[in-house]
């Protein structure tokens, strides 16, 4: 059996790792983490497909997502991971995502990823051209919707939150495991993560300024 995945690194921001392995997932991303990146890998998706439908698979990538390749010699692609995982699932196969996609980092590396998100200036729904009343929905569950009802604050299940604990609490519902993660990641807005959204807008606004086309 091969195992197909997706991965985050706080370190790379815009970019997503797809790649296979024969092994245990955690052994290949522990091997990736130890070629000098600064933090660990986080899976957002895995699956495990069938020898048959390895070839298939891989060329359902390759052809949905070449204009996305960083780089051609390497597996990092500029799209989300939502993107990526949607078409991954047009081919069946067993989805062994972890339950808690930090089980393989410790404390010390998971404080140092903390860290490093905070950094990030917080998100903003002004920034984002997303106005108070607008209906944000789940990623892996649309019939779970949120407000907004600040620049930096959602109504979800009729309390005034945050995006990131509102995620924290329906992923840990789900039955996955997370010390913390980016509600961003998890947001949707028309179809879009406030993620997307906010990398897309701030593109678009980087090109406007410099006469880029």
């Amino acid at each position: 059996m091969t195992i197909f995945y997706v991965l985050t690194n706080e370190a790379m921001p815009g970019l997503i790792k797809i790649g296979k392995t024969t092994r245990t997932l955690q052994d290949r991303m522990q091997e990736l983490y130890s070629t000098g990146v600064p933090f660990p890998f986080i899976c957002k998706y895995a699956v495990e497909v069938d020898k048959n439908d390895e070839k298939e698979y891989e060329k359902l990538i390759h052809r949905g997502l070449s204009e996305q390749r960083a780089n051609p010699k390497r597996e990092f692609f500029e799209i989300s991971f939502e993107s990526a995982i949607s078409l991954m699932k047009m081919i069946p196969g067993t989805d062994v995502t972890p339950k808690d996609e930090t089980e393989s980092i410790d404390k010390d590396e998971l404080e140092a990823i903390e860290k490093h998100s905070r950094r990030r200036p917080p998100f903003s729904f002004r920034k984002a051209k997303i106005d108070n009343g607008e209906i944000l929905t789940f990623l892996n569950d649309e019939s779970k919707t949120a407000t907004v009802v600040s620049d930096r604050e959602i109504e979800f299940n009729g309390e005034r939150t945050s995006l990131s604990k509102s995620a924290l609490e329906i992923r840990n519902e789900m039955g996955y495991k997370s010390a913390s993660l980016a509600g961003t990641d998890y947001w949707q807005y028309k179809g879009e993560t406030l993620s997307t959204r906010r990398q897309r807008i701030e593109e678009e606004s980087y090109e406007d300024d410099t006469g880029m086309i």
